[in-house]
């Protein structure tokens, strides 16, 4: 009887060591090596203790908006950006907490933007966040790590809960042999910026865990599904990141650090395609972060003559290119030092409360472009110029035939709306330019689209 209880116990361990290196086994073939924030978290652990004063951190609207090096050239700080794509507000709690206790920092600007809190976090970049972050640790704190994950309050008791043991399920290269060898193959022969840079090839890496790409905003192209208005609900804030803020807020309090929450840039269409949800959103973010000790600066409102975002400061709606970031954290490390030296920098912004002055502030066509819709045999282009209130905005309607002809079918106009008759079914090419009444210039922004009827 003894005998063969000790048989299937080894049996079983046998089993469990077994299962466990096949799991080990395809996370090393599956799961992509020379990810952004595996580089970010190998560059902090690159630093001496105490080396950095300034912490910046947030989700890809920072890791993108952050320079440390054009930062710290106004404000005489020394920054390092820990903000990783889709963080979580709770991994930035955790960046944050780890930050002072490892370098005493004194500084924190955590950026966000309205999509932030509504936002419930993704398992994937969580687990990625926290995989980072347990490379650098011993066996007993890489257990505490995994053990948190699916306890986590936005994945506990659902099958995501089980995603941090085996990762590799649902966060994979292409499943077939040449992409799991070449992962393979960059785990054994390339360094982690080597293989990020060959991931990414459009990635720059510019050290102190900056990292941006050299994008530009096609104004012209920007179609109503790519404003963010259009893509996220931001009806309700997510309880588990209310929580997580309101933690931050404590810690930095409790440590004496400043907090900075920082709305960054973005180009006027974003803010203005929210409407009146902006400064309702946002006031009530604004509230949480002042009272709970913070210092609230969003850059969407701040008076033009302090800091003024060119259009090719955007490499897409809602991040800033290496040139923008530049620019942007200029500013805001002159800000700060303007703060921190007594001064009153709450002017130099719109308030929620009056709305009405930022809307008048708006003058010019940030886009244009329409949607459409077909109801008996007739084809209808609606356009929407973003731009501010009040504003007298002229239409005109052009088709662009296959061979580029264009002509005109509804010139200069205050109608938005464009009615054309079709028979059967196909396609057309619409044009339309928009300009303000008032304006110099021929157009101001055009906006082109193929569409069905």
């Amino acid at each position: 009887m003894r005998t063969s209880k000790l048989r299937s116990a080894l049996t079983a361990l046998i089993l469990i060591i077994a299962a466990a290196l096949a799991n080990w086994g395809l996370g090393y073939a599956l799961e992509p090596y020379g990810t952004i924030t595996e580089v970010i978290w190998s560059q902090y652990r690159a630093l001496e203790p105490g080396q950095i004063d300034t912490l910046c951190l947030g989700s890809s609207y920072a890791h993108r908006s952050f320079d440390p090096a054009a930062l710290d050239s106004t404000l005489g700080s020394t920054s390092f950006n820990f903000a990783t794509p889709a963080q979580s507000l709770d991994c930035s709690y955790e960046a944050i907490e780890l930050a002072i206790e490892e370098h005493g920092v004194q500084r924190v600007i955590l950026g966000l933007g309205i999509e932030t809190l509504p936002q419930t976090p993704w398992i994937n970049t969580y687990i990625t966040f926290k995989q980072a972050k347990m490379a650098g640790m011993d066996p007993v704190g890489r257990l505490s790590e995994l053990l948190s994950i699916p306890l986590h309050g936005s994945f506990f008791g659902g099958a995501a809960s089980l995603g941090s043991f085996f990762p590799w399920a649902y966060n994979h290269v292409a499943l077939n042999p040449s992409a799991i060898m070449g992962n393979i193959r960059a785990r054994q022969t390339l360094s982690l910026d080597e293989a990020a840079a060959a991931n990414d090839p459009g990635m720059t890496a510019f050290g102190m865990g900056y990292c941006n790409y050299d994008t530009h905003l096609p104004y012209d192209w920007i179609s109503p599904s790519q404003v963010s208005a259009n893509r996220w609900d931001v009806a309700q804030a997510d309880d588990e990141n209310l929580a997580a803020l309101e933690r931050i807020l404590a810690l930095c309090a409790d440590k004496g650090v400043e907090l900075y929450v920082v709305v960054t840039p973005r180009p006027s269409f974003e803010t203005l395609g929210y409407g009146r949800t902006y400064p309702a959103n946002m006031s009530g973010l604004q509230q949480i972060v002042e009272e709970g000790g913070g210092i609230y600066l969003d850059f969407s409102l701040i008076h033009a003559d302090v800091y003024a975002p060119l259009d090719d400061d955007f490499g897409d709606p809602e991040h800033l290119n290496p040139v923008g970031a530049e620019r942007f954290s200029q500013a805001l490390g002159t800000l700060i030092a303007r703060a921190e030296a007594g001064e009153d920098i709450q002017s130099d912004f719109y308030r929620y409360s009056a709305w009405g002055e930022y809307l008048a502030s708006q003058t010019r066509i940030s886009i244009v472009n329409f949607e459409t819709s077909v109801a008996d045999g007739s084809l209808t282009a609606v356009a929407t110029a973003y731009v501010g209130d009040p504003a007298q905005v002229l239409y005109r309607f052009i088709l662009v035939e296959a061979d580029g002809t264009a002509h005109t079918v509804q010139d200069w106009s205050p109608d938005p709306k464009l009615v054309l008759e079709r028979e059967g079914h196909g396609t057309c090419t619409i044009r339309v330019d928009a300009r303000m009444a008032d304006s110099a210039g021929e157009v101001d922004r055009s906006y082109q689209d193929t569409v069905l009827y």
